[in-house]
């Protein structure tokens, strides 16, 4: 009877601990923090045949999307976007519009890092350079970039470039490696039960 109990408690203890590690995978290593507080941006929209830059853009926005929305009309960008399961992604500027069917999309980096994240999660921080491109991503079988050219206004042209610090690599060897072993610890006592119980 004791250690059908103690059983119980491992794998209650096991289960809390794989939630607590996807919990912190998520949080700490997928999702950015946000900088709270006024902010001094650039903002820089680039094409094969023309760039676009604004400088010293003061904004307390906390997202990517925020801070391109807020200066939308003022500085006539001409921003288009949808909305979607993930949130909002930008399908055009200055008139001109992604197109799916040739494979030509806007992608943005943030200090020449591309983002993990949609513009709607992306979080800004003070003195970050903010760049949208428009151009042409080509893919391998495995989905790696193999080649990316901007393409020029008025065409129809992604860059996507998996970045990760040594801290959120840690984050999430560190999370999956408890996650899995509480998971196995939970299954094996489950299994050991029901076959005690059969026999």
């Amino acid at each position: 009877m004791q250690i059908t109990k103690v059983k119980k408690i491992v794998v209650v203890i096991s289960t809390l601990l794989f939630c607590a590690a996807m919990l912190a995978i998520y949080f700490l290593a997928i999702v950015p923090p946000k900088s709270i507080g006024k902010k001094y941006l650039t903002l820089t929209i680039k094409y094969s045949d023309a760039e676009y830059v604004y400088e010293g853009l003061v904004t307390e926005t906390e997202t990517v999307f925020d801070f391109v929305k807020e200066y939308d009309e003022k500085l006539k960008l001409g921003l288009e976007y949808e909305n979607s399961a993930f949130g909002a992604y930008v399908t055009g500027f200055k008139d001109t519009l992604q197109n799916t069917e040739k494979g030509y999309y806007y992608t943005f980096k943030i200090n020449d890092v591309s983002a993990e994240v949609g513009v709607s999660a992306a979080p800004i921080a003070d003195g970050d350079n903010i760049v949208f491109e428009y151009g042409h991503a080509t893919y391998g079988e495995d989905f790696t970039m193999l080649s990316y050219e901007l393409a020029p206004c008025g065409t129809q042209k992604s860059s996507s470039v998996n970045y990760k610090t040594p801290a959120q690599i840690a984050v999430i060897a560190v999370g999956s490696a408890v996650a899995a072993l509480s998971l196995g610890v939970a299954i094996y006592f489950l299994v050991k039960g029901r076959s005690q119980k059969s026999e």
